[in-house]
Formats: C-alpha cells, sequence, structure tokens
C-alpha cells in the first residue's frame, strides 16, 4: 500500500516550478534554500513516484500579491491529517548513499513497517544531497556537514509555524525524530545551526520534540557530551535514545578505515555519566546479525525486535519498563537479549 511522504529538502530542484525532481547536488544559496512537499511512495521500488511540490514566491509581486512559502502550504496540511487520522509524525533524516528516490523510498518503507508493527505514524523526511554512491564518503560527509543551515532553517520554520497556531488550529499529536547513520551527522550541524546563535544570546533550545531515536550513528562516541556537537538536542526532546551494536559492520568501516574516532553507533556513548540525564542507551548487539550485509546496520526497520523495542520509545513508554531490555550496570543503559 502507498505511503504518503511529506519531505523538506536542501537538494538542487530541477524540471520547471515546482520542481519535477531534485538532484544529488546541494541546493540554492549553499544548500540553505529548503523546499516542502509530499510524494506517495509505492510498494515496488521500481515504480514511478509523483512529487507534489509546494509552490513557491519568495518576494511579494508587482500587483501586491505576498510572498508565497512551501511551508506554509505543507506544514497544515500535515497538521490536519495527524488530527483526522490520530498519528504521530516521525521526521526522518537519513544517511550515507541515498538519491532523493532511494530517501523517498526509504521512508516510506519505514512509515509502512512501523504502522504494520502497530505505530500509527506519518513520517516527514529530511532529505539532504547524499551522492547516491558508496565511493561518495567523504563527499557526503562534506554535503551533510553543509546541510546545517538548512536543517537548523527548517527547525526554525517548524518553530515559527508552531508559536503562530492558536486554539483549535494546535495539533497536539507527537513529534518524533529519527536520525540513521551519517543523518546524525548531518542533525549534529542542524542542531549547532539553531543553538549557537540562541547561547550567544543566553537563550536555550525550545523543549519542541518527544522522542528522539539514534540509530547506527555515524558521529563521535562523545557527541552527546559535547556542546558543540549533539548534546544540545536533548534539551529540545524529552529523551533521546541511542542503539548501538559492534555488529555494525558499514559502521565499523566507517570508524576503522576512515581514520575517524570511535562511532557513536558501534559503541554508544563514551560515558554515559557524563551525558543529559534524559539520554539513554540501547545494546542491541546480541539481537543483530553480521550474516546479513544489510540487517546489521538497517536494522531499525528489518529487525523485528529492534523495531517494537524503538515504537515503544516513540510511543513514550518509560525506558525501564519496556519489555525484552535488561539494565546494564551503567546508568541509562540497556540491553535487548
Amino acid at each position: 500500500m502507498p505511503a504518503t511522504v511529506y519531505f523538506a529538502t536542501n537538494r538542487l530542484p530541477a524540471g520547471g516550478e515546482p520542481p519535477q525532481k531534485f538532484l544529488e547536488e546541494t541546493g540554492p544559496f549553499d544548500g540553505a534554500s529548503v523546499r516542502f512537499g509530499y510524494v506517495e511512495v509505492p510498494d515496488d521500488e521500481a515504480d514511478e513516484v509523483e512529487l507534489h511540490v509546494a509552490r513557491e514566491r519568495l518576494h511579494a509581486t508587482l500587483n501586491k500579491q505576498p510572498p508565497k512559502f512551501g511551508s506554509e502550504q505543507i506544514l497544515p496540511v500535515l497538521r490536519d491529517v495527524l488530527r483526522q487520522e490520530e498519528r504521530d509524525v516521525l521526521v526522518y533524516i537519513h544517511g550515507f548513499d541515498n538519491s532523493f528516490r532511494s530517501a523517498l523510498h526509504g521512508a516510506g518503507r519505514l512509515a509502512r513497517v512501523y504502522r504494520e508493527a502497530g505505530h500509527n505514524t506519518d513520517v516527514f523526511l529530511f532529505t539532504w544531497p547524499s551522492i547516491a554512491s558508496k565511493l561518495g564518503y567523504y563527499v557526503d560527509r562534506k554535503n551533510a556537514r553543509s546541510s546545517g543551515a538548512a536543517i537548523g532553517r527548517t527547525f526554525e520554520i517548524f518553530l515559527r509555524w508552531l508559536s503562530k497556531l492558536k486554539g483549535k488550529d494546535i495539533c497536539d499529536r507527537r513529534v518524533n525524530l529519527l536520525a540513521h547513520s551519517m543523518g546524525n551527522y548531518a542533525l549534529r550541524q542542524g542542531i549547532q545551526a539553531v543553538y549557537q546563535p540562541r547561547q550567544a544570546e543566553g537563550q536555550v533550545l525550545p523543549c519542541v520534540l518527544n522522542q528522539v531515536v539514534l540509530v547506527g550513528a555515524d558521529d563521535d562516541d562523545d557527541a552527546l557530551e559535547a556542546d558543540n556537537k549533539l548534546k544540545p538536542l536533548a534539551g529540545a526532546a524529552e529523551a533521546v535514545t541511542v542503539y548501538y551494536t559492534p555488529n555494525d559492520i558499514p559502521l565499523h568501516l566507517s570508524d576503522k578505515a576512515k581514520f575517524l574516532p570511535d562511532r557513536l553507533g558501534t559503541r554508544g556513548p563514551q560515558n554515559m555519566r557524563e551525558t543529559p540525564k534524559n539520554v539513554y542507551s540501547v545494546d542491541v548487539t546480541k539481537i543483530v546479525s553480521r550474516d546479513d550485509g544489510r540487517m546489521d546496520h538497517w536494522y531499525h526497520f528489518e529487525n523485528p525486535e529492534v523495531v517494537k523495542d524503538i515504537i515503544a520509545v516513540l510511543s513514550g513508554q518509560a525506558a525501564g519498563s519496556i519489555d525484552g531490555r535488561s539494565a546494564s550496570d551503567e546508568p541509562r543503559q540497556y540491553v535487548i537479549s
């Protein structure tokens, strides 16, 4: 069954106005420009998808027509669907080696798998300009880093839109976020783009996210301990949960072959005692196999036990009460077995 995926992207638009496709290159204004839309993603990845990209007009016209922004068209549609269908929304940031098309299909698959497992959610995808090549690791990392302004702008747009809602326009559905692989590194750049200006003015990030889930995170293992990395994310959410395993072969190669520090997604936080008190970690080593070249990195929708655990987190269940977990000796750290 097709899944509706809402999206924002800083990829390069092509094919007129509104765009008919998005390329692997970085979009206008050094990747800071963001376009919004939605698409019905079919089950079969070979089938064509039809984009519905919101038209934009960045300036008032000579006959005094005001500017027209894509976010002002897409966000109200998403809100109305969430209220009518009593769904939550899962913001998804994909990882390395994704075309625009494969990112859409990944988001569609995530929506279908989670709904079939009992979590009534829609997916809002942020797709950054990964070049869709396994040989493009360093290019993707550069693009993820330069996408911080666009991810930060998308967050700020969401905050401004929320601030304008009054009375019956307010939607009380849960807003969760899941970042996978190098998407965590892109998320770090976005959080810093929002956090640093506020920090300079003595402000903090508003807590507008319910649950944040970091899966197979291709970021440093001290990222949630450092103010200049992912630590400020904990202030914007009720809780942050890290899933990790050394059986994650692609991430293990990122660690060893790319001469990077230990990865958050292979060992978890370096020192849980130094992370904010709403950060939790979950070791999935006992249930994630190294025999399947995909399951060891895409376990957030390919491993049913992990899916079940993530859904419990997204639903707001207390960390210590989720079935199948056992507590480790470290604070706020659990093992699925």
